[in-house]
């Protein structure tokens, strides 16, 4: 007869185990810094809401890729436990290595006498309210609602990729959540598909930036789940449906390469105010442009092949002495 243990009782001197367990979250694999070893990091609960990371390597990935899926519930029998490797993710003292080794037995919907898990419940996140006092490359989570999502561009010296979404709480209160890399090309995609039905995400890992005030990134380790099957995000997804013309009206497409709000009447700030107001966002005013002297340049002329800069502001056709081109 199967030995059940819950996660916490679960140790590396613990011989013929199982665990019923419902998987949360499967990231995408990843390389080793050295290149030579491809891993993948997936989180699973058991019925105490207790939570273990789970590795699979090599052609284990492939071998579980869709016999190991986010939110159906599994036995997991005689996995592999060690203490976790830095790389992991730090949720519990241990963490279990699925291998060739060890049983992985779905339950089934039709299984009455032991059922699958329900929806999960566990979240711990930040609201909008307290995202200022997060500190800058402290890991956190966030349960929001995408409002507009920008195309991918090339950042930096590096070129890096990346993707700007807009997020936003049921307050309306909005900030920029940046997708870099891989999160910018898969996650980013589908929200672009159905960022017109203002889908609910689950950020999990991401840190605060300063950027434009406040803003949000992803890191190597982040997950965004898209309506994930959480009470918590049903709620949201009610809440959008019932204020959807409300959205509807807040939308609008990017502005200068950063994605925006339009503002309310009601939701601008007087500009003697804004000291006075948290430090959670942008703020919206209202006032008239002042230009400070009549001969203020607007633009600067730069080669198209090589941005080199020129002093004067006659727009021209020129031979650029840097590159050679015109």
């Amino acid at each position: 007869m199967e030995h059940r243990l819950t996660i916490y009782r679960i140790t590396p001197q613990t011989k013929e185990w199982t665990s019923k367990v419902q998987l949360i979250e499967k990231p995408r694999p990843r390389q080793s810094k050295d290149g030579k070893t491809r891993f993948q990091i997936a989180v699973v609960q058991d019925e105490r809401e207790e939570q273990v990371v789970v590795v699979l390597y090599g052609e284990d990935i492939e071998k579980y890729a869709d016999n190991f899926t986010p939110f159906s519930t599994y036995l997991i029998s005689t996995a592999k436990v060690r203490v976790p490797l830095p790389y992991g993710v730090p949720i519990n003292r241990c963490e279990w290595v699925i291998d060739k080794f060890t049983i992985v037995e779905e339950v089934k919907d039709a299984n009455i006498q032991d059922p699958p898990f329900p929806p999960p419940m566990r979240l711990n996140t930040v609201p909008f309210a307290y995202l200022h006092e997060q500190r800058r490359n402290t890991e956190f989570d966030i349960i929001v609602i995408v409002v507009n999502c920008g195309s991918i561009k090339y950042v930096g010296a590096n070129n890096s990729k990346c993707r700007e979404i807009t997020i936003m709480d049921t307050n309306m209160r909005s900030t920029i959540l940046t997708l870099w890399e891989d999160f910018a090309d898969a996650d980013g995609s589908i929200l672009a598909a159905e960022v017109a039905e203002y889908p609910v995400i689950v950020a999990k890992r991401i840190t605060r930036t300063t950027y434009a005030g406040l803003s949000l990134s992803t890191r190597y380790n982040s997950v965004i789940l898209i309506n994930p099957p959480y009470p918590q995000v049903g709620r949201l997804l009610n809440w959008v449906r019932d204020n959807r013309s409300r959205l509807m009206r807040y939308s609008q497409q990017a502005v200068d390469s950063s994605l925006v709000l339009a503002a309310e009447y009601n939701n601008t700030v007087p500009i003697a105010d804004i000291q006075s107001q948290p430090h959670i966002q942008l703020f919206y005013v209202e006032g008239k442009l002042s230009l400070t002297a009549d001969d203020q340049d607007f633009y600067e002329l730069l080669c198209s092949h090589c941005g080199q800069q020129y002093r004067t502001h006659s727009p021209k056709i020129i031979h650029c002495a840097s590159c050679m081109r015109c």
